[in-house]
């Protein structure tokens, strides 16, 4: 049976510039365009309820094991979408559950 992994990834982005953040939320969510075994990507605005910190909320469904694997090396994620990561000052949480079940 194959299962399916979800990760969801808390992003608490410091002095987000607006422009970036739409960057950010695009290219997240077009995640399963670009890259097979990304099954959905999805990207939610964190609401701020008890001073949380957290700005967005990305979950992303993996096919399987192997297409995480494949996702971690892909010309998306590292040519997109770390470059993204890497121009801002940012903490994450991420947790991965099976989907599968």
């Amino acid at each position: 049976m194959v299962t399916m992994l979800r990760r969801v990834m808390l992003l608490s982005i410091e002095n987000p510039n607006p422009a970036h953040l739409e960057r950010m939320r695009s290219a997240l969510a077009a995640a399963t365009d670009n890259v097979d075994g990304v099954v959905s990507s999805v990207v939610h605005d964190a609401l701020p309820i008890n001073k949380s910190p957290c700005t967005f909320v990305w979950e992303t469904v993996f096919a399987d094991q192997a297409a995480l694997d494949v996702y971690r090396d892909h010309p998306y994620h590292t040519d997109v979408l770390i470059p993204l990561f890497t121009a801002i000052q940012f903490n994450a949480m991420t947790a991965f559950i099976d989907s599968g079940a």
